[in-house]
């Protein structure tokens, strides 16, 4: 831009346009300086003020002591208004970096940047602003001395004219979250950290001034900065910080409520209105909280390797299951604040919560309302937490809706005697249930530790058929069976099993015994593996491996699956749960679940009428159409139209091909050979 000023005859050169940046007052005395907490921009701003200050440096280097005394203006405070030794700066971040952000931007001209401290150098401050320096130093020097200064005027006039910014000022009482969605307005996805921050900060401020929020900041709040916390997660197509991810979890813990991700700010400023603490005490308690998330549900089933306890292995199979919704519920019972669970009470919880889960996730329940049943969880062990592990059993045992219930010993025999196993649950969903029948093998059973010594390594192993899929060649059909039903049959639970990476390729399709000059499967499994699952499976197998066998240990494994993740005794679902009947309403969330719709994925409105109408998908299967939400793909549609409307028709997931929800919905019944039933409902026009 600065050679465009050169080249322009009249002096004139085209502006650049950074964009908006969002800013809000904070309350100060009379007379003393004014304060912004940025709320949207702080990238761009710290660029620049690492530029304008760069650049200065350079311009004393060059002894163009006139042309960089109209840039100090722009990056530093006048003397009279500093009344600490932040003052000076125009900006001051707040977060791991300020000591590095202090020392470059304070160093003496002309700058030597080896001798910063070298603690230092690798800051990003530290080099954007030697960059920026090498790049100025070149572009004023790179022609003679006359011309020196006319670049340089140039480079002022650049940064001091030419570089357009729109700033919206906010005073403390406009509705920050409001002013950042507006901007975000095109389905970009709203971060909740950043404004929690804003706001928390602000309030403290008010509750103590910059000393209190330095102190909260040092002590509470900087372990936010790190990069466990900023470090992106993704949640389908979505990506969150983990911190804004605690916070949501955080809200619905106080607040026992349910929520999607875009109410996480305005919900969060609720609660601190309504629990009338100090800004400061409710940041402790974030802090703890913070902990004991990080600790005790984040971390405490990382571990592939180990002796994991059931609140480790909890954590570990809720992962590998994608569920997230426990979280709440996870913070509450560890809240160090409260009276400690007993262990009795505690161990039965973990239990409770993994065997609903598994338990549905193995016969395909919904997931639909998963958010709704913990949130309802987490009111009733608010109530009486010392019971916790007895509350949830009798609420889940006493559970007789599809949505909600616990499936029974007889339904999970039902589902899984003639399941697809491999190709209805995710690779790493079948290695969960293998792992866990194999630890079960070893004899760690409930909270008994085994005499084997240690639980299988998990998130290692791979699935192999022990039949393989491709079994023409090597695996002549058992009598009374048919291609198709020994198609079938290859894809049960009893004809898998785990071994490792190196094992799995050597016997891939093998025959099950040896053939002259080659091994069978049998051979070099009972050779190689040390897996009490295959010791089992050799042990049963014998000399061959056949249909009827792989459903005989399908019905063993069930056995075990049973003994795994328990019921009550004598429990019962009363009502026909769909999957009995094969008869079934598929809906986004099961959708979600099987990976053909991602959460945060934007569907578009098929009409001509409606050109520019999108919708996003959340994580419990709720459609958003900007601040409305819905329950179904339905009511968004007939949100749009102002009448009944099909949603499966009328929502498309892509516009180039075109391809709607309908379409989708019909893939995952035939890759599932699931009859469905439907409500009736009008037909979209263009269908």
């Amino acid at each position: 831009m600065s050679e465009r000023v050169l080249q322009a005859k009249d002096g004139t050169a085209r502006s650049h346009f950074l964009g908006a940046i969002v800013l809000q007052q904070l309350p100060n005395k009379s007379g003393d300086l004014e304060l912004r907490t940025v709320i949207d921009g702080q990238q761009r701003l710290t660029t620049l003020q690492i530029l304008i200050d760069s650049v200065h440096a350079e311009l004393l280097r060059n002894d163009l002591k006139s042309h960089a005394a109209k840039l100090i203006g722009l990056i530093e405070n006048d003397e009279v208004f500093r009344k600490v030794a932040e003052d000076q700066f125009k900006l001051w971040p707040t977060n791991l970096d300020r000591p590095a952000f202090r020392e470059v931007m304070s160093a003496q001209s002309p700058i030597n940047y080896k001798e910063i401290p070298e603690k230092f150098q690798a800051s990003k401050f530290f080099q954007a602003h030697r960059f920026f320096a090498q790049e100025t130093q070149e572009w004023l020097t790179s022609e003679s001395a006359e011309i020196k200064e006319k670049r340089a005027d140039a480079l002022v006039k650049t940064l001091r004219e030419l570089i357009h910014i729109v700033v919206i000022d906010l005073d403390t009482s406009d509705d920050a979250q409001e002013i950042f969605e507006t901007l975000n307005a095109r389905g970009a996805k709203l971060e909740a950290s950043d404004l929690i921050k804003n706001f928390v900060f602000q309030k403290l401020f008010e509750e103590g001034g910059a000393e209190l929020c330095e102190k909260v900041y040092r002590e509470n709040w900087l372990k936010f900065e790190t990069s466990f916390w900023v470090t992106p997660t993704s949640i389908g197509r979505e990506k969150f910080q983990m911190s804004s991810l605690f916070f949501f979890h955080w809200v619905v813990f106080k607040t026992a409520s349910d929520l999607v991700e875009r109410e996480v700010f305005s919900r969060f400023k609720e609660y601190v209105q309504s629990s009338n603490l100090p800004m400061s005490t409710l940041v402790k308690q974030l802090s703890e909280a913070a902990d004991i998330y990080e600790s005790k549900i984040i971390k405490a089933g990382d571990e592939k390797e180990g002796n994991l306890d059931q609140h480790g292995l909890l954590i570990y199979r809720a992962r590998i299951m994608e569920t997230s919704v426990i979280r709440p519920l996870l913070i509450e019972v560890f809240d160090p604040a409260q009276s400690q669970i007993p262990k009795d009470e505690l161990t039965k919880f973990f239990e409770v919560i993994e065997s609903w889960l598994v338990r549905r996730m193995l016969v395909k329940a919904t997931a639909k309302g998963y958010n709704k049943v913990f949130v309802d969880v987490l009111s009733k062990i608010k109530e009486n937490r010392e019971h916790a592990g007895s509350i949830i059993e009798n609420y889940f045992a006493g559970q007789q809706n599809y949505t909600t219930y616990w499936p029974d010993d007889l339904e999970l025999y039902k589902s899984l005697s003639n399941f697809s196993f491999y190709g209805r649950i995710s690779k790493g969903r079948q290695r969960m249930v293998l792992e866990a029948i194999e630890d079960h093998l070893r004899g760690w059973i409930g909270e008994s530790i085994s005499s084997s010594g240690t639980r299988v390594k998990r998130s290692t192993f791979q699935i192999e058929h022990i039949m393989p899929q491709s079994w023409q060649s090597n695996w002549p059909l058992s009598a009374g069976f048919n291609e198709q039903e020994r198609n079938e049959i290859v894809q049960r639970l009893g004809n898998l099993t785990l071994l490792t990476e190196k094992l799995n390729k050597d016997v891939s399709n093998r025959a099950w015994k040896s053939k002259p000059g080659k091994p069978g499967k049998y051979e070099k499994v009972e050779e190689s593996d040390l897996l009490q699952l295959n010791k089992k499976l050799l042990a049963s197998a014998k000399e061959e491996w056949t249909d009827a066998k792989i459903n005989e240990r399908t019905l063993q494994l069930i056995e075990f699956i049973k003994s795994i993740w328990k019921v009550p005794a004598g429990h019962t679902v009363t009502f026909n749960s769909p999957i009995h009947d094969q008869i079934t309403n598929i809906e986004i969330i099961d959708l979600l679940e099987y990976g053909s719709l991602v959460p945060g994925q934007t569907i578009y409105a098929k009409r001509k009428e409606f050109p520019s109408v999108e919708a996003q998908i959340h994580s419990d299967g709720r459609i958003a159409i900007g601040k409305e939400i819905f329950d179904s793909v339905s009511g968004a549609g007939s949100f749009v139209t102002k009448k009944s409307t099909n949603g499966w028709s009328f929502w498309l997931v892509s516009k180039s091909p075109r391809k709607s929800l309908k379409e989708v919905r019909k893939e995952y019944k035939e890759a599932l050979s699931i009859d469905t039933e439907y409500d009736d409902e009008v037909e979209d026009p263009e269908d």
